[in-house]
């Protein structure tokens, strides 16, 4: 009798890229430390941002081509991870769990004229399958002791991930609340993201263990 296939499950890159030259607008008088917890951390843990902290709108700052100014990838990081519509109408089709979107336009330097693409959402996933990461067999490494945070090596090429087979089940993105700038994917959504053609992030095929 034939050994089941194991699933597939995949990593993107989205969360781990160099942040693009795009500045957000923040609330006024809002702190940095008050951006730090509303924002940060609560998107390197998989939780639900404080929408008060969220910025008004993001800008460009100087370093996007006339191109990406154009037309933006359809996901992408500055800061904050940013999809546009076009992806966020995608994913809506998945299981997402309790993960959430929040809008936000883009805009030229003047912080006033909006971008020809401007609609964009940023990205709060909020559902976690933890201990689905294998850390032993995987590419990473304990870079903070103290709060057990694991990071990718950077001598490795990014996505060598090893995930236990039961992690393909249930909600189609997820993370691990302490693996940081780490976001997983189903095989359904990686591809009808190959399918539709999202530009911006990559996709890598994790090993899959029992």
């Amino acid at each position: 009798m034939a050994t089941p296939a194991r699933p597939k499950i995949w990593v993107t890159d989205l969360l781990a890229q160099v942040p693009k030259r795009m500045d957000a607008e923040y609330p006024a008088g809002l702190e940095r430390l008050e951006r730090k917890r509303g924002i940060t951390d609560p998107l390197s843990d998989f939780e639900p941002v404080d929408t008060h902290a969220l910025p008004e709108f993001f800008f460009a700052s100087g370093g996007p081509s006339s191109a990406f100014l154009k037309r933006p990838p359809d996901a992408f990081v500055s800061g904050e991870p940013l999809v546009s519509k076009r992806f966020r109408d995608l994913l809506l089709q998945f299981d997402m769990g309790s993960t959430r979107f929040h809008p936000v336009e883009l805009r030229r330097m003047n912080k006033k004229t909006p971008l020809e693409q401007a609609e964009y959402f940023i990205l709060n996933v909020t559902e976690r399958k933890q201990g689905a990461v294998d850390r032993d067999a995987s590419g990473i490494r304990l870079i903070n002791t103290e709060k057990g945070i694991w990071r990718q090596s950077w001598d490795q090429p990014f996505g060598v991930f090893t995930i236990h087979a039961w992690a393909a089940e249930g909600v189609d993105p997820w993370g691990e609340r302490r693996i940081a700038d780490t976001l997983f994917l189903s095989d359904r959504l990686a591809k009808a993201m190959k399918a539709e053609r999202i530009r911006g992030p990559k996709l890598i095929p994790c090993t899959v263990a029992d």
